[in-house]
């Protein structure tokens, strides 16, 4: 059987998603190289513009419905932190949550317990009427701290959106919870 020719960037983006997924169960993953690699940046962009506009059902087609030989792309979407900026700064609460809500704890909050106290602190001395909202700790401020919540919380200040924020918070303290949790029913 001869491989199907890889969808373009524009067809990932645009194509019927009814059609898209017919399409893409039959791909078979590219042996060149370069071809993989085109194709990886294709899925990653238009996987990216679907976050900004908010298209729900064609996120969940790339993370759900590529093929099983795709699945370290589908996760590497999943924990996309670009992706979820995106949907930030295309105001995408919806899809700030789905994927968040499936990313795993270390993808959403890192290691930083700290930083996270610090989200969590300082949602406590924001209210969704100001106008303003105060520089970030200097934890999260950090490039350096690429976890998807300081990402969202860079955004959502130069945004000035509190609502990014909110969107996510019930989530951080619940994998906050569980890793507390996770280290505190280890064998010492």
């Amino acid at each position: 059987m001869a491989a199907l020719p890889l969808p373009s960037d524009t067809e990932l983006s645009q194509c019927p998603i009814d059609e898209l997924r017919e399409r893409l169960s039959h791909l078979v993953p590219p042996v060149d190289a370069s071809l993989n690699e085109r194709f990886t940046f294709n899925v990653e962009k238009a996987f990216r513009q679907a976050c900004y506009a908010g298209d729900l059902d064609r996120i969940e087609l790339f993370i759900r419905g590529l093929p099983p030989a795709f699945s370290a792309l589908r996760q590497s979407l999943l924990n996309n932190r670009h992706a979820v900026s995106w949907a930030a700064y295309g105001r995408q609460e919806r899809v700030i949550r789905y994927l968040c809500a499936l990313q795993e704890d270390d993808a959403l909050i890192g290691f930083d317990y700290r930083a996270v106290l610090e989200f969590i602190d300082y949602l406590k001395g924001v209210s969704s009427s100001q106008s303003d909202l105060p520089p970030l700790p200097r934890s999260l401020s950090q490039p350096d701290n690429a976890s998807t919540m300081a990402v969202l919380a860079r955004v959502a200040v130069e945004r000035n959106a509190v609502d990014l924020l909110r969107a996510i918070e019930a989530r951080v303290e619940k994998a906050l919870d569980r890793q507390i949790e996770y280290q505190m029913s280890r064998p010492v």
